[in-house]
C-alpha cells in the first residue's frame, strides 16, 4: 500500500499558482486565468492512468461522477465549465475535483512505497478571505506562490497567514516567487529580485512570529517561471521529445498535438524571446513548423532549465521524503 503524500499550493489570485501547479504536472490540466478561476480543491494524484472524478456537493448543478478523460483539453475544459457555474451562481457548496494523472514531478520518484498529490486552493480574493480554511495539512507539504508582479501586499499576507494556520511545522512550508522572467524588463533585474525577496522575507518573519513559530530572516525562497516551465512541458509532451514511443504517439493518438504544440512554440519565441540567444533565435526558420527535432529540443532545455520547475519539484520531492523518512539521505530517494 502506497503513502500518499500531499502538496499543497496557496497563493492570491495573481499569484500563477495553478500555472506552477500545471508545470510541476506537465500538462495544462488546472484552468487558470487573470481573475480567480479555481473552485474547491483539485486533487491531483499521480497515476499511469488518467481520469476525472467530480464529487457529490451540496446543490451541485453539474455531472457529478467519474469520468474518462485522456486528453488535458478533456480535464480542463471540463472544469472551467463546472468553476464557471459555481462562480457564477455563489450560493453553492464548492465542487471537489479528483484527477489521476502522470505527472512531471511524480515520475521523478524511485519509492515505489510511495505516491504524491498536488492540491490546487482557491486564491485569496480579498483582505480577510477565509473560505477556504479546509483542514490542517498535517504531514504535507506547503507551497506558498508569490507572483512578482502583485502589488497588494495585505492579500499575500493573508495566504500566507492562510497555508501557516493550516500547517504544524513551518519548515514543510516551501515558499515561490513566481513570474520573475518579468524582472528582465527592468533596467536593474537582479536588484529588483533581491528587493521584492527582501520584503517578502521580512512579511514571512511577521507572520511566523505571530503564529508562534522560530521566525527566520534568511527563509530560502524559490524563484521560478511557471508559465515557461509548462510551456516548454507541453511542447515537450506533444511533440514526443522524450523517445520514439512518445513521438508515436503524439503523431497518432493524441488528438491535435501539432497545432497544440505550435501555439505553446509561438508563445514561447514571442512573449518570452528574451530568455534565448540571440544568435540562437537569428539561425531559426521564422516559421516554428520548419524546425528541426534537434532545434525544438534544444529550445525545451534552455526554456526549463531557465523556469527552474525542476529544481523546485526536487526541492518539493527532498522535503517530502525527509518528513517521512528524516534520517535517509532525500537525494537518494529521487532521480
Amino acid at each position: 500500500m502506497k503513502q500518499q503524500r500531499e502538496v499543497f499550493f496557496f497563493g492570491t489570485t495573481s499569484s500563477g499558482k495553478s500555472t506552477l501547479a500545471n508545470a510541476l504536472i506537465g500538462a495544462d490540466l488546472l484552468p487558470h486565468a487573470v481573475q480567480e478561476m479555481t473552485a474547491g480543491l483539485t486533487r491531483v494524484s499521480h497515476s499511469r492512468r488518467k481520469s476525472l472524478n467530480i464529487a457529490e456537493t451540496d446543490g451541485a448543478c453539474w455531472e457529478c461522477g467519474s469520468f474518462d478523460f485522456r486528453s488535458p483539453e478533456q480535464i480542463g475544459g471540463r472544469l472551467r465549465e463546472v468553476m464557471e457555474i459555481y462562480h457564477s451562481r455563489g450560493d453553492l457548496a464548492p465542487p471537489r475535483f479528483e484527477i489521476n494523472w502522470p505527472t512531471r514531478i511524480g515520475s521523478r520518484i524511485k519509492r515505489r512505497d510511495l505516491a504524491i498529490s498536488l492540491v490546487d486552493t482557491p486564491g485569496v480574493r480579498w483582505v480577510g478571505d477565509d473560505r477556504h480554511s479546509h483542514g490542517r495539512t498535517e504531514g504535507a507539504v506547503s507551497v506558498v506562490v508569490f507572483g512578482a508582479d502583485e502589488t497588494d501586499e495585505r492579500k499575500q499576507f493573508d495566504s500566507l497567514n492562510l497555508a501557516m494556520s493550516l500547517s504544524d511545522n513551518p519548515t514543510n512550508i516551501i515558499y515561490v516567487l513566481n513570474k520573475v522572467d518579468i524582472f528582465l524588463n527592468d533596467r536593474e533585474p537582479n536588484a529588483s529580485a533581491r528587493q521584492l525577496e527582501d520584503r517578502l522575507r521580512r512579511m514571512i518573519a511577521r507572520a511566523e512570529s505571530e503564529r508562534g513559530f522560530t521566525s527566520a530572516l534568511n527563509r530560502q525562497i524559490y524563484k521560478v517561471s511557471g508559465r515557461i516551465g509548462l510551456l516548454a512541458s507541453v511542447i515537450e509532451e506533444y511533440g514526443g521529445y522524450k523517445s520514439w514511443f512518445a513521438r508515436i504517439k503524439a503523431k497518432y493518438f493524441q488528438r491535435d498535438a501539432k497545432s497544440i504544440e505550435a501555439k505553446a512554440l509561438e508563445e514561447l519565441t514571442k512573449y518570452h524571446r528574451h530568455l534565448l540567444d540571440s544568435e540562437f533565435l537569428e539561425d531559426l526558420p521564422r516559421a516554428t513548423s520548419k524546425w528541426t527535432l534537434a532545434q525544438r529540443k534544444l529550445l525545451v532545455k534552455v526554456a526549463l532549465q531557465e523556469s527552474m520547475i525542476d529544481p523546485l519539484a526536487k526541492v518539493i520531492l527532498d522535503t517530502l521524503t525527509l518528513l517521512e523518512h528524516p534520517f535517509q539521505n532525500p537525494r537518494e530517494l529521487v532521480a
